[in-house]
């Protein structure tokens, strides 16, 4: 399995080896954005994407994992072996 630049995480933090099977690649990266603490415009200029496009992507992630605030994906996310990165790591 070859790794591509949309596999890799953003710098400082962890994701499973084995993304979560009901989370598509991209609602995963969204998902590990937001564990980082990133607004969603940030999440949108880090991911090149549209404002609109990231609040999709975390309607339908949100969906998938049976939570409704972003409290309770960070939550869920950490339960799932994502990590946020070190203290003091920007």
């Amino acid at each position: 399995m070859s790794t591509t630049e949309s596999d890799t995480p953003p710098d400082g933090l962890q994701v499973p080896t084995s993304p979560t099977p009901q989370l598509s690649s991209r609602e995963t990266e969204i998902l590990s954005l937001i564990v980082r603490g990133l607004s969603n415009q940030e999440i949108a200029d880090a991911a090149y994407l549209s404002i609109n496009s990231v609040k999709t992507y975390i309607r339908t992630a949100y969906k998938k994992m049976g939570v409704t605030r972003r409290s309770q994906a960070v939550v869920w996310a950490m339960q799932h072996g994502f990590e946020p990165p070190p203290a003091g790591k920007d």
